[in-house]
């Protein structure tokens, strides 16, 4: 946690991403899981990151939370 407090501005937005796409996997609300994965997305493609081992690997899990709070949330409106 006092990497999150002491961190660059993109580890405290990553941080905070991951937790609340990790949150809207388990609460399924698709009005507000879908667009919250989208912008996630967009967030790392838009910005320019510089990628170093942690970033990267900070990328891949936000990522991976978004992509699965994208897929479950569709499969709810089902």
């Amino acid at each position: 946690m006092s990497l999150v407090l002491t961190g660059t501005n993109f580890i405290i937005i990553a941080f905070v991403l991951m937790g609340l796409n990790g949150i809207f996997c388990f609460k399924k609300i698709p009005l507000l899981g879908i667009p919250l994965g989208f912008i996630s997305w967009i967030v790392f493609f838009a910005f320019s990151i510089s990628l170093d081992a942690f970033s990267f690997i900070l990328i891949i899990l936000v990522l991976f939370f978004a992509s699965a709070s994208i897929i479950l949330n569709i499969k709810e409106i089902r």
